[in-house]
């Protein structure tokens, strides 16, 4: 009887939301935002599925239809390294709307995201962006067994498993803006049908003017034709990789501490590093104290900043934000390179994390930065020489 009602429950839910994400890509077709009247259904499918929202929400179902089957026929099932990337990925997109995205429709994009003026459009925001992250969480912290995550061990692979969609998502955009803005605007204003066009004229006019990248990005942080566009890419990409492995290590925690196990890591653990280590953290150090030169001659460059512009005013600071975020990630890798040479303290997590983003918050410089990724490479080698000496 147990399972009966368990089965009815799941089939419930998945009609329930697959109805839904039906009524979302419905709606995305016939009453999408103001500057996808342009295009016709193919392309606005395209616009619907390149919002990180949208594409979180369908893995929402295919996740949990997954997690419904629980292994059945042989089927993956997912364990607690696909929850901690699922609910990582369910907490970005949660927190980057209702902090930023649904803001004042003075910041750029906004402007232009949606128009909210409907109770079908609240529903399906307020269900993409916060019910399905509620029940995501729910049902992992209060259902799910939990298991104890190594979280000393964390960056070596998982932490890169979880990077590996967001990556492609990435591409997936660039892909499709570059294609459009070869494309051009006047592409999709000829081929837009005649109601569209004076749907447009009569209520949103301005789309009209608006310059292919508004059309080809989801959101502004991933365009890099406009004012500090190289800056506010990284930016956007960088902080939003950076958020999403913040959250890994934060739910690990949280995972760990409900199964209230007693912490059995050595915390006097003696430092020993031998020549190569030890010339991997000085190379850091090198290269750490140059990132910082470049941050700082960046933030000099005062005719980068124009805050009169009210439109342009976040790709000002977007400016700010990328080489601030440099300093304190160049100046957490070169006080942990010193803590292990001087034998004081290590965690291998932060040190990885701050040496791979101290270089790519850096990386449209030239490319030049991306050479952080020698001492991590060295460093991992290193490791995995150390346990095969050790068996």
């Amino acid at each position: 009887m147990k399972n009966r009602l368990k089965i009815i429950a799941w089939y419930i839910f998945f009609i329930y939301f697959f109805a839904f994400l039906m009524l979302s890509a419905t709606m995305a077709q016939i009453d999408p935002a103001p500057r996808y009247h342009l295009f016709g259904w193919l392309n606005k499918i395209f616009a619907d599925i390149s919002f990180w929202t949208t594409q979180t929400n369908w893995m929402f179902f295919i996740f949990f239809l997954f997690v419904a089957l629980n292994g059945k026929w042989g089927l993956w099932k997912p364990g607690k390294v696909a929850w901690i990337n699922f609910l990582s990925y369910f907490t970005l997109t949660m927190v980057l709307f209702w902090s930023a995205l649904s803001g004042s429709k003075e910041l750029p994009l906004v402007l232009w995201a949606n128009e909210y003026n409907s109770f079908i459009k609240w529903f399906i925001t307020v269900t993409t962006h916060l019910v399905t992250y509620l029940i995501a969480m729910i049902y992992y912290f209060f259902i799910v067994k939990k298991e104890k995550i190594d979280i000393s061990n964390w960056y070596k692979k998982n932490l890169l498993i979880g990077w590996i969609y967001p990556i492609f998502y990435l591409f997936f955009v660039l892909i499709r803006m570059l294609i459009m803005n070869y494309l051009d605007v006047e592409h999709f204003i000829k081929q837009a049908s005649n109601s569209e066009i004076s749907w447009i004229e009569e209520n949103h006019e301005w789309v009209l003017d608006l310059p292919i990248y508004v059309l080809s990005t989801p959101y502004f942080f991933f365009n890099p034709f406009v004012v500090n566009g190289k800056e506010l890419i990284v930016a956007g990409t960088m902080v939003c990789l950076l958020l999403i492995t913040l959250c890994q290590y934060l739910l690990i925690w949280i995972n760990n501490l409900c199964l209230k196990e007693k912490n059995t890591s050595k915390n006097n653990q003696i430092i020993e590093l031998n020549t190569e280590e030890k010339l991997i953290a000085y190379i850091k150090i090198m290269l750490g104290l140059i990132f910082i030169s470049v941050a700082i001659y960046k933030l000099t460059i005062f005719s980068n900043y124009n805050f009169n512009n009210k439109e342009n005013t976040l790709y000002h600071i977007m400016y700010i934000i990328v080489y601030l975020f440099a300093l304190i990630l160049n100046i957490t890798m070169i006080l942990f390179a010193i803590f292990r040479l001087c034998k004081i303290y290590e965690n291998k997590n932060i040190e990885f994390v701050s040496s791979f983003f101290s270089g790519f918050f850096l990386i449209h410089i030239y490319i030049l930065p991306i050479v952080i990724l020698i001492p991590i490479i060295a460093e991992r080698f290193s490791e995995n020489k150390e346990v095969l000496l050790k068996k």
